[in-house]
């Protein structure tokens, strides 16, 4: 019997102790953050953008549960107008849980004889569960 109290005991602790190991885990560098942030917020509209794989967008957002598929396809879907060659990332900043991401697209409009770049400013996205997910705007 008091072997058993011992051992139960014992595996309380151990338990206990990789609670706190656990619960005292590091945020990742903010720089890291940074570096992820950017290249997923790449990643993200050359697939929204370019490839218009939007199944592959909607996994990334943070409505993605509450917002069906099919109306978020509607919502995101780019008519044509604007043909995107390239995405890239200018400026990454962190605020808490939350990220915004300045981006430059080098594009063509149908109007326009040359290519422009246009600046999309203030990307946001939220860090849950150590994960990025996209904060789509409300239009």
């Amino acid at each position: 019997m008091r072997s058993y109290i011992r051992f139960s005991v014992g595996l309380v602790i151990v338990v206990i102790s990789m609670m706190f190991l656990l619960a005292c885990e590091d945020r990742p560098k903010e720089a890291d953050l940074k570096a992820s942030l950017g290249k997923l917020a790449e990643e993200y509209w050359n697939k929204r953008l370019i490839d218009r794989d939007y199944k592959s967008t909607y996994s990334m957002e943070a409505v993605r549960g509450s917002l069906p598929f099919t109306e978020y396809q509607k919502k995101v879907f780019n008519a044509g107008q604007i043909a995107y060659i390239s995405i890239k990332t200018q400026d990454t900043k962190i605020e808490k849980d939350n990220g915004f991401v300045d981006l430059t697209m080098r594009c063509r409009v149908t109007s326009v004889p040359k290519e422009l770049d246009l600046s999309y400013k203030k990307d946001r996205w939220v860090l849950k569960s150590g994960k990025w997910e996209h904060v789509l705007k409300e239009k």
